[in-house]
Parts: structure tokens; C-alpha cells; sequence
């Protein structure tokens, strides 16, 4: 399942069968996501959102194999695509905005003003950088406004009508800046990069028209490639790597139609690249010089010119061009010209309709408290959260958290012996508060399941804290040359901190349970 992730993945990544590449994305991430979603945060619920609006849409179009490959492409046309699927997404990414500003109902935001200084102030959250920050409230009051109020009002500034869309581009620069922030002043996971990943549905598109015309030279749009008429695998090539090198605009056309260009094709049997200076570049060398237009993409020259260096680049490519026949049926099969699916049908027009609707509804009765929330949901409810759109965008809402802690963990041996267990694998004899609590988890994922289980209730937690000492008594016991003693016991005890209200040192130790460790305890 894991290698299955990676590959389609790395399809969509190319831009390969990119709906159907997403769709296997979606199904496998929430697999994943399902399997412990004790461990799960706002990333995992994004992630799979915005991955089942792109089955609907053609994310391969540009920069991507679909679009190198697509049949009557107009590589002059701007690639902006209107349907309900784009509705569906632009809406999606307002939600995590918008409703979490909703959420945000604690006086600690507004008018208080106190929301981020008391993030900062949760020590498994805080990097360096918070506990430097923790001295300037006053700077802390303003930034919470500032970011209550942008998420409050992300929709109109996305969405103002200006032609120029100015208040758009700033907008989207402000909501950056403060994902910027979160990912340095605390330690949220993938988060912040799902929200960023997801505003890139917003960048105008005069913006990335102005950042292609800058991005590429203009004498590297006289560049020209030509292929054996009568070679299939040739023109796709060509195709991708103008998808991913060159200019959209970069000539590609048969060596036949050109006298000159046919005769050298015929005499070095050999594709040609035509320099802007009118150079002609043959076999790996072109290869090499196309490679090296591209600066976001130097890493496939720095290979294409080490291989060329060690004196295979000719060898790759005779051997390349001795089984074009070949290649050629490969790429007829796996590498087909298609046609370009821009719009869905009425059919599924209809039902990407329903699932906005849901959606929007569903944000709309989570902002209600718990008692207050429509029954209808029940009947939906279990198929909405196996597709992942049960979302609820709370983090810090309605405050942050006023405590946070960590496990201490107790090995006991049948002769009295104790020693400490940290986290990262080390023993100790005594123990001592950790000078940075949020250093302490060896992951963000670490901090999230044991944060999450000590709110349980005590039936609950005590079986989650139990599993979790099963499963290290074992892991202890695979190697027991390694441990100080054989131990008979695990004990965890809970050290929480109010740290906005108390001394970073005031700890309080709430026992969680002691279990038996043995190579006779089930894992």
C-alpha cells in the first residue's frame, strides 16, 4: 500500500493520468489516515480534500505529461480552467479560513487579544523562536488580531472584484506571511505547507504569466527541435521535454520539412536542436543542452553531463536510437496522445454539486456547540467521514490550549532496579523536566498521540497508555543485551504544565497506570 502511495504520487507529481494518479492518492491517503487517526491533524484532513477535488480537474495540463501529450494543444493558450469542480476547490480552501476564524470564539482572541501569546506559551508546541517572542505581548495582541481578522475576512479579499486583483495578490502575500509565522513560532506539522500548497489555487494567472515571461530568456524561445517524421518515440520525447525544459512556445517539428535539418538527421542519424545562435546540437550533447535551460530542473542536466562525462552518453544513445521500434511501442501504449477532459459531465456535475453543499452545511453545524447540531447528519455522517469530508478547521479555537505535558516513563526490574525511559531511546537513573519540551518528542506525530490520549477518559486512556506499553515492552525485550536490567513493569505518569499561569518548572504528575513487562506480555 505504502509503495503504491509513493507511485501515484510521483504520477501526479509528473502530471501522469493526473486524475486517475489523484484518485489513487485519495483512496490510499485515507487508508492511511484512517488506520490511527489519533495521530491525525489538519494536514490530513486537507491533504485527501484537495487531492478528490483534482480527480475532477486537469492538474497535468501544464508542467505535466498530460499536457506534453495532448492532442491540438495550444501552447500560446492561457491553460484557466472555470467549471463546478474549480468552484468546489476555491470554496474548499476558504473553509479552513473562514470557519476557523468562526470557531475562534474564546474572548482570548477577541477582544483579549491573547490567543497567540498563550500558544507560544504551550512548551510542546514552542520552538526557540516563541520563547524569544513570549517577551513582547504587545507585539503578540496585534498579531492575533491580525490573524483572526485575515481568516476572518480571506473570502473578500480573495474575491475583490478589482481588475488588476492587487487586493488578491496581497491578500494571498499577508495569508503566507502568517503561515510563515505558524511554522516558525510553533511547531504544527505539515500543516502550514497542506495551507500553502492549497492557496496556490488563488495566484492570478497574469501572476504566473509575468513569472514565465521572467523565467525564460527570450533567445531561449528561438530554440528549436526536430525529429524523425517517422519516429513516434521521437516527437513525445521532444514533447516532454519542452513540457518540462523549455519554453510552451519552443518550435518542435519533423527534420524532413527542413532540407537542411533532414540531411544532417539522415547523415549523423540523429535528432537536432537548434541553438538561437543557429549551432546545431547532436545526440546526448543536445540532450545535455536541453537539460540545461531550465534552472528549477538542473539537477536532470548535472545526471544527463556526469553521464556524458564518464563516456556513456554516446552508448546511452545509440543504444536508445537501435530500439526506437521499440520505444515506440512502448510510449503508443503507456504515452498516448489524448484528448484533454476539461469539463465533467452532467452526471458528475450534479454530484460534485451535493458534495459542495455538504460541505458548506457541514462547516456551517459545526459552528454550533455539540447539543445544538442537526440529527440529519447521522444518516450521511459514517460515509461523509470514510471520504474524509467530516472536516472541522479548530485548531486553537475556541483558544488555545491553556496545558500541555509529556509521559514519564518507569522501567522497573524484579529486584527493585528503576530507570528512566526517554522517548528518543535513552536511559537514565534519575529524571529531570526537559529543558525543551517541544525537543523532547522525537516527532510532531509523538506529540500529537500522547497530547491526544491524555485527554481521553480515564477508561480510554488507560487502554491507549497500555497498548502503547505493550508495544515498547516488546520492543525493549527484542534486544534485552541493550537495556540496563530485565524489566518486570512499565509505569507512565503524565507531567502537565499550565505554563501561561504557572512557572515553567510547576509540573503536575498524574499517574496513568503501570503494566507488565515480560517476554510473555502480548505486544
Amino acid at each position: 500500500m505504502w509503495s503504491g502511495l509513493v507511485a501515484s504520487s510521483c504520477s501526479l507529481l509528473l502530471g501522469y493520468r493526473s486524475r486517475t494518479s489523484a484518485a489513487i492518492c485519495f483512496i490510499l491517503y485515507l487508508s492511511f489516515a484512517g488506520r490511527n487517526p489519533v495521530l491525525n491533524q489538519g494536514g490530513d484532513v486537507l491533504h485527501p480534500l484537495l487531492l478528490f477535488w483534482a480527480i475532477f480537474l486537469p492538474t497535468g495540463r501544464v508542467f505535466g505529461i498530460d499536457g506534453a501529450l495532448e492532442k491540438d494543444r495550444n501552447t500560446f493558450e492561457a491553460p484557466s480552467i472555470l467549471s463546478i469542480a474549480t468552484v468546489g476547490l476555491l470554496m474548499q480552501v476558504l473553509y479552513v479560513y473562514v470557519f476557523g476564524a468562526l470557531l475562534k470564539t474564546g474572548s482570548y482572541w477577541v477582544p483579549n487579544g491573547q490567543a497567540i501569546l498563550i500558544a507560544m506559551h504551550l512548551d510542546t508546541f514552542a520552538t526557540d523562536a516563541s520563547h524569544f517572542a513570549r517577551q513582547f505581548p504587545i507585539i503578540l495582541g496585534l498579531l492575533t488580531f491580525f490573524v483572526f481578522y485575515l481568516e476572518l475576512f480571506a473570502p473578500l479579499i480573495l474575491f475583490f472584484p478589482d481588475k488588476k486583483q492587487r487586493v488578491r495578490a496581497v491578500g494571498l502575500a499577508l495569508i503566507v506571511i502568517m503561515h510563515f509565522g505558524f511554522r516558525t513560532f510553533l511547531s504544527i506539522g505539515h500543516f502550514w505547507l497542506s495551507s500553502l500548497s492549497s492557496l496556490m489555487t488563488y495566484i492570478p494567472t497574469r501572476i504566473w504569466d509575468s513569472v514565465c515571461e521572467k523565467y525564460w530568456k527570450a533567445e531561449q524561445r528561438k530554440i528549436r527541435l526536430y525529429y524523425d517524421r517517422d519516429c513516434g518515440f521521437c516527437l513525445k520525447t521532444c514533447l516532454l521535454l519542452r513540457e518540462f525544459f523549455l519554453p510552451h512556445n519552443v518550435f518542435i517539428g519533423p527534420a524532413q520539412d527542413d532540407p537542411v535539418i533532414g540531411e544532417i538527421l539522415v547523415r549523423e542519424d540523429s535528432w537536432v536542436v537548434v541553438t538561437p545562435d543557429g549551432e546545431h546540437k547532436l545526440r546526448w550533447d543536445a540532450l545535455v543542452y536541453v537539460t540545461n535551460q531550465s534552472i528549477l530542473m538542473r539537477p536532470f542536466w548535472l545526471i544527463a553531463y556526469l553521464i556524458k562525462k564518464i563516456g556513456i552518453g554516446a552508448l546511452a544513445y545509440n543504444a536508445i536510437g537501435k530500439n526506437r521500434r521499440g520505444f515506440s511501442k512502448f510510449t503508443a501504449f503507456f504515452l498516448p496522445f489524448r484528448k484533454a477532459r476539461l469539463k465533467n459531465n452532467i452526471l458528475v456535475n450534479t454530484g460534485l454539486c451535493i458534495v459542495i453543499a455538504l460541505c458548506f452545511l457541514w462547516n456551517l453545524d459545526q459552528n454550533k456547540p455539540r447539543a445544538e447540531r442537526s440529527d440529519a447528519w447521522g444518516v450521511i455522517k459514517p460515509a461523509m467521514s470514510r471520504t474524509g469530508f467530516t472536516q472541522r478547521w479548530n485548531m486553537f479555537a475556541p483558544h488555545p490550549a491553556f496545558t500541555d505535558g509529556y509521559p514519564i516513563i518507569r522501567l522497573s526490574g524484579d529486584l527493585g532496579q528503576n530507570q528512566y525511559y526517554t522517548l528518543s531511546g535513552a536511559f537514565s537513573e534519575t529524571w529531570e523536566h526537559p529543558e525543551r519540551l517541544q525537543a523532547y518528542f522525537p516527532s510532531y506525530r509523538w506529540r500529537k498521540y500522547f497530547n491526544r490520549i491524555a485527554k481521553f477518559g480515564a477508561e480510554r486512556r488507560e487502554l491507549m497508555f497500555g497498548r502503547y506499553a505493550n508495544i515498547l515492552c516488546g520492543s525493549l525485550l527484542e534486544d534485552p543485551s541493550a537495556l540496563p536490567f530485565l524489566p518486570v513493569s512499565i509505569s507512565i505518569d503524565w507531567a502537565s504544565n499550565t505554563s501561561f499561569e504557572q512557572s515553567e518548572d510547576e509540573y503536575k504528575i498524574t499517574p496513568m497506570g503501570e503494566w507488565d513487562c515480560s517476554p510473555e506480555t502480548p505486544a
